[in-house]
């Protein structure tokens, strides 16, 4: 069992198709929002796309024999041409169906008859689903917005709903529970039987089941909702090729990676970054970023006698406080805020049962439950009462401890902050998965030396959409580049009896003066797998600078890349591994926003 909410990375394209035969527009509701997926889902959607289908004939004949819901064709290779769900078109009685098997190359099943088994031998056309497909990564990144310090919004929800529009039209007589149009062709347009058609009154927004297609030109309708001159559309549901709700991360896929990577990328991440040494300065807070939702468990090896403090929290700049426990004690990291916990009373499907319970106080629908017995994890769909929940999957039996977590998107990504006061000499953090799949990480800390310059922590957003920083503590060299333009003035008085000019006047003038301050950074000399991190900081569109890694708010700048090409070493190479790279700060050096 798993939440039913798919991880998607937004800096890559995120392709979402659907299909349904006989489609005519695909209308694409895309809600786009933070908080809880469920409740937090905005009325109204954030866009709407139309999309007209795609659709082509992929195969035309004259059946051979006649079997009841079957197309037979013996001159015909179905397998090669055809899939389950096209759509087949009777061209002699004017019928449709669907494909429902491939039998064989010459024989398919129909989820209705519309060949007779009687009479002539009817001619076919058969139709590829009609489909058409969106690509919306660019829409959900304009909701992502990070001002250091002050706010970050990481991780967003994505649903979509979809509606096929067959048909639309206007009614031209009033029938009790009837739609007529005199113009229609219903009985070619609409689907088989075994399809909910949905009739949409466009003009008062109500809408009614087609029960029965009487004729061409009318349809029998589940309530009386159409007058003659009213406006409709007839819909069906469609199938996707990626089911919604996503939790989109402003991370990205690599090439080789394939289409719509983020879920193959974050399903079994626990640890938000590609390596495996963090570097530390001593006194200086730890960072490691994770991937809330699946459940690790973190656990220290640490050297020296430690006065080091530790807390999951879901903003980066987090700084200690006395609430926070002890580094010896391993931490747990949930999908949020842990809101209610204890152990089910009762066995239902789909339910969560616990008689000492008060869930309408505590619990909201799309909060997380953990099963902490047999490390199983879904999402509540309706608080039932104030001891019965109920559950997107069946995990919880009698007997079982469960965790009720918030689950909203601020939660998704969590940094563990390790914050050392005294006696740190470095250590390893296991990270071991919560859900079962026994995997594991171990992180390596390691001491950067003590040196004579100023430190600088560069914090950006690497591939996965998480805040991370590396240690620049060598030299570093700090520029002033100034721009300005010039204009020759006149320098004569001509107030004075003769003419004149002061001669410590300045006849050339620079105006619009304005400065752009540099800085080429460091690092010491490093394992080789830093490569992949600085790889990573030189692809990043949202960095800063923590100047002597004071993490404080005035310590803290924007900055952005200059260095436009690195060299990735190696030890076998190069012997040592450092880099140097040069940043622009991101403002001007003075303050002239008007």
């Amino acid at each position: 069992m798993s939440i039913n909410y798919t991880p998607q990375l937004v800096r890559s394209p995120i392709f979402y198709k659907a299909a349904q035969a006989l489609g005519e527009k695909f209308v694409y509701s895309i809600f786009i929002y933070t908080g809880h997926h469920t409740t937090n889902k905005p009325a109204t959607a954030t866009y709407t796309i139309t999309k007209d289908k795609l659709a082509d004939v992929v195969e035309l004949g004259t059946i051979t024999s006649k079997t009841s819901s079957k197309l037979v064709d013996t001159v015909k290779l179905f397998s090669e041409t055809v899939e389950v769900g096209d759509l087949v078109f009777n061209t002699t009685q004017n019928t449709i169906a669907i494909v429902s098997a491939i039998d064989s190359d010459t024989t398919l099943s129909l989820d209705t008859d519309i060949f007779p088994t009687s009479g002539t031998l009817d001619s076919y056309k058969i139709f590829s689903k009609s489909s058409a497909s969106i690509e919306i990564a660019e829409l959900i990144r304009d909701f992502f917005k990070t001002e250091y310090y002050n706010l970050a919004v990481d991780a967003v929800w994505c649903d979509i709903t979809t509606e096929v529009q067959i048909v639309s039209g206007t009614a031209t007589a009033t029938t009790s529970n009837k739609l007529v149009d005199s113009t229609a062709t219903f009985i070619r347009q609409l689907l088989p039987s075994s399809f909910t058609v949905t009739a949409k009154n466009t003009t008062d927004n109500t809408s009614a089941t087609v029960s029965a297609v009487d004729s061409d030109t009318t349809l029998s309708l589940s309530s009386n909702i159409f007058e003659s001159g009213e406006k409709y559309t007839l819909t069906v549901t469609a199938t996707a090729s990626n089911n919604t709700p996503w939790i989109t991360l402003d991370g990205y896929g690599f090439f080789k990676d394939g289409i719509n990577p983020g879920s193959s990328i974050l399903t079994d991440k626990q640890v938000l970054m590609t390596n495996s040494t963090i570097y530390y300065k001593q006194g200086k807070d730890i960072i490691i970023p994770v991937y809330a939702p699946n459940q690790s468990t973190l656990t220290f090896s640490i050297g020296g006698v430690s006065n080091v403090f530790w807390n999951s929290v879901d903003q980066f700049w987090n700084t200690y406080q006395n609430t926070w426990g002890n580094i010896i004690t391993p931490i747990k990291i949930t999908d949020g805020a842990v809101k209610d916990s204890g152990t089910a009373t009762g066995t239902t499907t789909n339910k969560l049962v616990d008689s000492n319970q008060n869930f309408l106080t505590t619990v909201k629908v799309g909060m997380t439950v953990y099963n902490s017995t047999d490390k199983t994890v879904t999402n509540v769909t309706a608080v039932d009462s104030d001891t019965q929940l109920t559950l997107a999957d069946n995990i919880m039996a009698s007997g079982e401890v469960y965790q009720i977590q918030d689950g909203r998107s601020s939660d998704k990504i969590q940094y563990v902050v390790i914050s050392q006061t005294s006696g740190f000499t470095g250590g390893t953090v296991t990270v071991t998965d919560g859900l079962g799949k026994s995997l594991s990480r171990v992180i390596t800390l390691e001491e950067i030396a003590c040196t004579k310059y100023t430190p600088f922590r560069v914090i950006f957003y690497n591939r996965f959409g998480a805040l991370q920083d590396i240690i620049f503590s060598k030299k570093s060299v700090r520029q002033l580049q100034t721009k300005f333009d010039k204009f020759k003035r006149s320098t004569i008085n001509f107030n004075q009896a003769s003419f004149a000019y002061d001669k410590y006047k300045a006849q050339k003038q620079r105006i619009d003066i304005q400065g752009e301050e540099s800085i080429t950074l460091n690092t010491d000399f490093l394992k080789e797998e830093i490569s992949d991190p600085i790889q990573e900081l030189l692809m990043s569109q949202q960095i800063w600078i923590d100047e002597n890694i004071a993490n404080t708010q005035t310590s803290v700048s924007p900055v952005i890349i200059k260095t436009s090409d690195v060299e990735f070493k190696t030890s076998v190479n190069n012997k040592l591994v450092n880099y140097t790279i040069d940043f622009e700060f991101a403002n001007d050096k003075i303050q002239d926003i008007r």
